[in-house]
């Protein structure tokens, strides 16, 4: 969600890490698991890697386009004199946050969808992540 915020702001920035985090999105999950584990090896670890690898790219676009669909709100505030650190905390993302929740729960899905391959990395299971995280 930072990074979204950080890609709003500062527009020399956004377009290197959307296109980055985009061509993250493009690549399939086993292929993603596949490519970790000659570099980090098996087990937990690779595949929690590349769950969050997977995970970022939908919270990130949606940030972005949740912030940036924001229209009047800004422009009233900053007449009214707010700094940008209260717009960012009182008006914008609590308008952007139906997008940024969308982005989460596509996260969610991807993320638990592409859990059932980790155990060809030798992960374990499903049942094996989810104990792991919780204990």
């Amino acid at each position: 969600m930072p990074l979204g915020i950080l890609c709003y702001k500062c527009t020399k920035v956004s377009q290197p890490i959307m296109n980055l985090f985009n061509f993250f999105r493009i690549i399939p999950s086993l292929a993603v698991l596949v490519l970790v584990m000659p570099i980090i090896g098996t087990g937990f670890f690779p595949a929690l890697l590349a769950l969050v690898i997977l995970a970022i790219p939908p919270i990130l676009i949606n940030t972005y386009l949740g912030i940036n669909n924001i229209d009047g709100s800004i422009e009233s505030a900053k007449g009214m004199g707010m700094d940008y650190k209260r717009m960012l905390r009182t008006i914008e993302i609590p308008l952007a946050m139906p997008l940024i929740i969308t982005g989460v729960r596509t996260s969610a899905v991807e993320v638990i969808a592409s859990a059932t391959l980790a155990s060809y990395i030798g992960a374990g299971g499903l049942e094996i992540l989810f104990l792991q995280v919780l204990v």
